[in-house]
């Protein structure tokens, strides 16, 4: 049976040709990696360490879950991760994932 991922689903529904060159036809981009799935990559793998602290009975501190969070932005990030809105940095996404990480936490 075919499963579908969170972000293959967003992608069809914002636009089902960007879907097929991705997933389908499994066309490169010129973009190595955009700061939106940099920070989603990132935030996945900090919740990721939540949960197995939690499947051993351990409940980590809120500071040691945005400590792991910002040391993993920091050592993982390479140059070609590519912000396209003019507006933003990558710092403004760096804060808008401990923003997330904090609600979820908090939740």
């Amino acid at each position: 049976m075919t499963t579908y991922s969170h972000s293959k689903i967003s992608s069809f529904e914002q636009c089902p040709l960007k879907f097929k060159f991705h997933y389908i036809d499994k066309i490169e981009t010129e973009i190595e990696q955009s700061i939106e799935g940099y920070m989603g990559n990132m935030v996945h793998e900090t919740l990721e360490k939540l949960y197995i602290y939690l499947k051993f009975q351990r409940v980590p501190d809120l500071n040691e879950l945005i400590s792991f969070y910002n040391h993993k932005w920091v050592i993982e990030w390479k140059e070609g991760i590519v912000v396209v809105r003019k507006d933003y940095n990558s710092e403004d996404y760096r804060k808008m994932g401990e923003k997330y990480i904090t609600d979820y936490y908090n939740h």
